[in-house]
């Protein structure tokens, strides 16, 4: 009886996990590196898979798993489950918004952070707006209370929610350089690719005001780099002609385009090097000399030509082998079958 139960028991599970596999395992986007493991494990293997995450990002691995960086998740593993990324919430208007329970404001602008949980919790709306048409969670977000900032986008507050200006909530928190309320509202859905009510993206915010920590956080959060101001030019000579330099090498970094040319036809390093940026000037130099190269060759389909890709991008001298140091074991045979969704999805980061 005790083997029939054990033979059972083993078929059950066997059943389940090729349900699991055959059917909507990735229905949803992983938000921590936990989950994603698992969704890994389960679609490669858990033998082989266990860590991938650590093994592609490395010393970034840890800080990206504490902070449940969904859009490295997503970006990276797409391959594994064949989805489009989910569209941010609709931007709506405060004016549209049902008016706040009195109790809920004015908790909410006093900074009572338990009294507004407590009346959340409750069952009172948070996403609602003010007397003056914004909503109420732009109250918390110009204040800087960052934990009724999460609070109610947890209850669900609209963070793509537009102020009685018609600007968007995370323009204050970007503005006021709220770094830690900005991470909150990325971290809840905020569109880091909004467009302000003069047109610019949010990310030229913080590049003018030379917040560097908010614009690390919306680049991290997928914020184009490559976008251009209402004006037709490229966010990466605001922060040249500015001479803000950290932010110059956090663009770079995330692989904006330095040969891009601005409304004069002028480049960045020109720019740079008739205002005298010596710092900006090495920085873009540096930068790779045709950082759409990779992107032009399209999707390789051998490691071979990863390897070929990698190199150009990233330099030949730390990249040769770079998908057997990520596939290890795995790698020989990877190549022989020429694994184009293998090579496709990890490697991603590399050439966006």
């Amino acid at each position: 009886m005790r083997r029939i139960r054990t033979i059972l028991m083993a078929a059950v599970v066997a059943l389940v996990a090729a349900a699991a596999v055959a059917t909507p395992v990735f229905a949803q986007w992983p938000t921590t590196c936990v989950d994603l493991n698992d969704i890994v494990e389960n679609h490669l293997g858990r033998d082989n898979n266990v860590g991938i995450y650590q093994r592609v990002f490395g010393d970034q691995a840890e800080a990206a798993c504490q902070g449940d960086h969904r859009e490295d998740v997503r970006g990276v593993f797409a391959w594994a489950f064949d989805l489009a990324p989910p569209a941010p919430p609709p931007a709506v208007a405060g004016s549209s918004l049902p008016l706040a329970n009195d109790a809920l404001y004015s908790a909410v602008w006093r900074g009572q952070t338990e009294r507004v949980r407590t009346l959340v919790a409750g069952g009172l709306n948070a996403n609602t707006r003010t007397s003056d048409n914004d909503p109420l969670i732009y109250s918390a977000i110009w204040r800087n209370y960052v934990e009724i900032v999460r609070i109610l986008a947890d209850a669900g507050a609209n963070v793509n929610a537009r102020d009685s200006d018609g600007e968007p909530v995370l323009r204050s928190a970007i503005w006021r350089n709220h770094t830690d309320v900005v991470q909150v509202l990325v971290d809840a859905g905020a569109n880091v690719d909004a467009r302000d009510s003069d047109g610019d993206p949010l990310l030229r915010e913080a590049i003018w005001r030379d917040h560097a920590n908010v614009a690390r956080i919306l680049v991290d959060a997928g914020a184009d780099v490559n976008a251009k101001d209402s004006d037709g030019d490229p966010l990466l000579f605001e922060a040249v002609w500015r001479g803000h330099t950290e932010i110059v090498r956090i663009l770079v970094d995330a692989g904006v385009d330095v040969n891009a040319r601005d409304s004069d036809g002028d480049t960045a390093l020109g720019e740079a090097q008739f205002r005298g940026h010596t710092e900006i000037i090495r920085i873009l130099l540096a930068a790779p000399a045709a950082p759409t190269a990779a992107a032009d060759l399209g999707w390789p389909t051998t490691c071979v030509d990863l390897n070929d890709i990698v190199e150009r991008h990233l330099g030949n001298n730390q990249n040769v082998g770079i998908y057997q140091q990520v596939f290890g074991d795995q790698a020989e045979a990877g190549c022989r079958g020429d694994h184009r969704e293998d090579v496709r999805g990890v490697f991603a980061w590399a050439f966006n």
